[in-house]
C-alpha cells in the first residue's frame, strides 16, 4: 500500500490536557462484560468507516471532514493505492486476549491470580473480580492496550427481560499502556423496561488518578438509548448508545 497526496491533523482549540473522554468511559465500559452492562457505548462522532471512500481501481480515498472527538477536530485525510482490487492488508488479524493470571499493574498494584467469584443470596448476585487482564495487540504486534480491572463486589439484581435489573457498586479499571487508574461507581444502573435493551435510570461516576486526573459521569435516560455524559471540565452532551446486546 503507498499514501499520496494528504495528511490528517487535528486541532484541539480549547479542549484539556489528559482529558478524558465519552470514548475512554466506552472503553472501561465495553471492557468489564463480566457484569454484561450491555455495552452502554456511545456512538464515536468520528468513524475510519464513514470517512473512508468505496474501493474503485485499487483506490481508497480517507477524508475527515472535520469531524469531532471530544473537544479536537479531524480534518484532512490522504489517498491510498492498493496492490489489489479490495482495498484491504492481507495482515494476520489484531488479537484480544482475557487472562486471570497473576500480573503487576502500572503503578506496582499487585493482581492475584484468582480470577472472578460470585455468589447468590436470594436474588442478589454478588461479583468479586480478584482481577482480569485484557490486552489488544494488533497486526504487527504493537499492543493497543492492556487493561488490568479489578472489582471488590458489584451487586446484581433482577433480570432485563423482567426489566428490573440494577447493577451497583465499584469497579477500578488499571490503563497499563496509558499509566492512570480508573475508578468506576455504578449508582443504580437501572434495566428498567424489557423492551430496551439499555439502562433507564442511575448513573456511572468515575474518578481518575495517574496521567489523567478528574472526574466524569454518565447519567442514563427514560429515554431508551440515550444517555448524558459530564467530561472532566464538567461539559455535559447528550449522547446516543449503541452496541447493544
Amino acid at each position: 500500500m503507498s499514501e499520496a497526496g494528504g495528511q490528517a491533523t487535528a486541532s484541539e482549540g480549547a479542549s484539556t490536557p489528559g482529558l478524558m473522554s465519552v470514548d475512554d468511559l466506552t472503553e472501561d465500559f465495553q471492557s468489564m462484560d463480566y457484569v454484561d452492562p450491555q455495552s452502554i457505548s456511545p456512538q464515536a462522532a468520528c468513524s475510519f468507516g464513514a470517512a473512508r471512500s468505496v474501493c474503485a481501481s485499487n483506490v481508497s480515498t480517507i477524508d475527515w471532514g472535520g469531524c469531532n472527538v471530544g473537544l479536537a477536530k479531524l480534518t484532512g485525510g490522504w489517498t491510498e493505492t492498493w496492490s489489489a482490487g479490495f482495498c484491504a492488508n492481507g495482515a494476520t488479524p489484531s488479537a484480544l486476549t482475557t487472562s486471570t493470571a497473576a500480573h503487576t499493574t502500572y503503578d506496582s498494584t499487585s493482581i492475584p491470580a484468582t480470577g472472578i467469584t460470585t455468589s447468590m443470596s436470594g436474588v442478589t448476585r454478588t461479583v468479586v473480580v480478584n482481577g482480569i487482564r485484557r490486552v489488544l495487540v494488533g497486526p504487527r504486534g504493537r499492543s493497543w492496550f492492556d487493561h488490568s480491572i479489578t472489582s471488590a463486589g458489584l451487586t446484581v439484581t433482577g433480570t432485563r427481560a423482567g426489566g428490573n435489573r440494577v447493577v451497583s457498586g465499584t469497579s477500578t479499571m488499571f490503563h497499563n499502556l496509558a499509566q492512570y487508574k480508573a475508578v468506576h461507581t455504578f449508582n443504580s444502573v437501572t434495566w428498567g423496561s424489557s423492551a430496551c435493551c439499555y439502562p433507564t435510570s442511575g448513573s456511572v461516576s468515575s474518578t481518575l488518578t495517574g496521567t489523567r486526573a478528574g472526574n466524569v459521569s454518565l447519567t442514563f435516560s427514560a429515554t431508551c438509548g440515550q444517555a448524558t455524559f459530564v467530561d472532566m471540565t464538567a461539559a455535559s452532551s447528550t449522547i446516543a448508545l449503541s452496541q447493544c446486546n
